[in-house]
């Protein structure tokens, strides 16, 4: 009831990027059922012509990953005016070399084993991992240089002061050049990484995940721009 939230009314064009997130992160966002909520405003005005003269006229929903969205997610668009575009073969697709589905205790020897060898390793983990406590949890030497991305800001705020730095340095990195710093080894992140960014790095050959969702492994594989060579799926 509060026209200063209409942002239709502000905007030529409304694009809403990775729309499947509406239905994989709704879990644990709130901001996805506000999102959802304003789709199905725009659209119940635009189908009673109760735009403003100067409101947006174009609503475009991207994603490339598809399937969640249109098999949960209820809209009534209008049918006269709405198109479906599917670009999947005008798109680069970073499809991984090779698929490999390992248990726990198997990710973390071989995934030892690669970096012993100066491999370098993504880990999508399900849970915040400090620099500590990645360490720890893979049982590495201190000499791996493990760089860590997380959200949880109380959990940045209690670290030490190098340690909140070089996650900000890694951060500013990925929104900045799209790249992980050259001297990280092991970079652990959570679904914060999973979408919306791009990695240039050439040498990060091997992604371990722990998430099992099919659309989450698939947003999160083509996150390494230039492809990986051996995307391992922890059971």
């Amino acid at each position: 009831d509060d026209p200063i939230t209409h942002i239709w009314n502000k905007f030529d064009v409304i694009i809403v990027d990775e729309v499947h997130s509406l239905v994989t992160d709704a879990t644990y966002q709130s901001a996805t059922f506000d999102v959802l909520a304003f789709i199905q405003e725009y659209l119940e005005l635009y189908k009673s012509n109760q735009l403003q003269e100067d409101a947006c006229k174009h609503l475009i929903l991207m994603t490339g990953t598809p399937e969640p969205f249109e098999a949960h997610v209820k809209l009534d668009f209008p049918e006269e005016a709405t198109n479906t575009m599917e670009l999947f073969d005008k798109c680069k697709n970073v499809v991984p070399k090779n698929v490999i589905i390992v248990d726990e205790q198997t990710a973390r020897s071989q995934m030892r084993e690669l970096l012993s060898g100066g491999e370098k390793v993504i880990y999508f983990t399900n849970h915040t991992l400090t620099q500590s406590a990645a360490m720890q949890k893979f049982n590495l030497p201190k000499t791996i240089n493990i760089g860590v991305s997380f959200s949880n800001e109380e959990k940045r705020k209690g670290l030490p002061q190098d340690e909140q730095e070089k996650i900000n340095d890694i951060d500013k990195s990925l929104a900045t050049q799209s790249r992980i710093p050259d001297g990280i080894q092991l970079f652990v992140t959570t679904s914060r990484n999973k979408e919306g960014i791009n990695i240039h790095n050439t040498d990060f050959h091997n992604m371990f995940v722990e998430t099992h969702l099919m659309y989450d492994i698939v947003q999160m594989a083509g996150r390494v721009r230039a492809g990986i060579d051996n995307l391992y799926i922890i059971s």
